[in-house]
C-alpha cells in the first residue's frame, strides 16, 4: 500500500490491523473455520421420520424437507441401514385414492436413523444432535423385546 501526503485511510489501516491479529492457536485471523453448508433433503426427511412416531406421508415429507421429491428416502434408508419400515395406507380426505405412511417401528430403528442424521451432519461439519435429544425421540418408539413380548401375549390369548 501506498502512502499518500495525509498518510493512510481507516480502510487501509483497518486492514492492516486485521491482517496482522494472531489468535491464541497460533493461526492469523484471516482463517476461517469450516462452514457447515446447508441440510440435504434425506437428513431432513430421516430426522422428520424419527420425530414422527404416528409416520410421515409424502406429503408431509415435501411439506417439512421442501423437496420437490421425498418419496424415495425410506426405502433408501430400509436399504441403506437395515431397518424395516412399516409402510400403511391412509385414505384421502377425498375418498379416490390412497396415501402412504412410513412409520419407524422399534426404538433401536430409531437409533439407527438418528446416528445416520448425525453422519450426515459430520459429513457436512455440521453440530450433531445432542444424546439427550437422540434419548428424548427414541424413547418415544417401543422397545423389541416389548413388541416382541405384547405380540407372543396377544397371539397366545387369540
Amino acid at each position: 500500500m501506498t502512502d499518500s501526503k495525509k498518510g493512510l485511510n481507516s480502510a487501509q489501516v483497518q486492514a492492516l490491523q486485521h491482517s496482522s491479529i494472531t489468535l491464541g492457536n497460533g493461526s492469523t485471523g484471516t482463517e476461517r473455520e469450516p462452514v457447515s453448508s446447508p441440510a440435504t433433503i434425506r437428513e431432513r426427511v430421516a430426522l422428520f421420520l424419527a420425530e414422527s412416531p404416528e409416520g410421515v406421508t409424502v406429503l408431509s415429507m415435501l411439506n417439512h424437507s421442501g423437496a420437490t421429491s421425498s418419496r424415495n428416502i425410506p426405502s433408501l434408508l430400509e436399504r441403506e441401514l437395515g431397518i424395516k419400515l412399516d409402510a400403511g395406507q391412509d385414505a384421502n380426505g377425498t375418498n379416490d385414492g390412497r396415501h402412504n405412511r412410513w412409520r419407524i417401528q422399534t426404538r433401536a430403528d430409531c437409533l439407527k436413523v438418528l446416528a445416520d442424521v448425525n453422519r450426515q451432519r459430520r459429513k457436512r461439519n455440521a453440530p450433531t444432535l445432542s444424546p439427550e435429544r437422540m434419548t428424548r425421540i427414541a424413547g418415544r418408539y417401543p422397545d423389541l423385546p416389548t413388541i416382541t413380548a405384547a405380540s407372543t401375549a396377544a397371539t397366545a390369548s387369540a
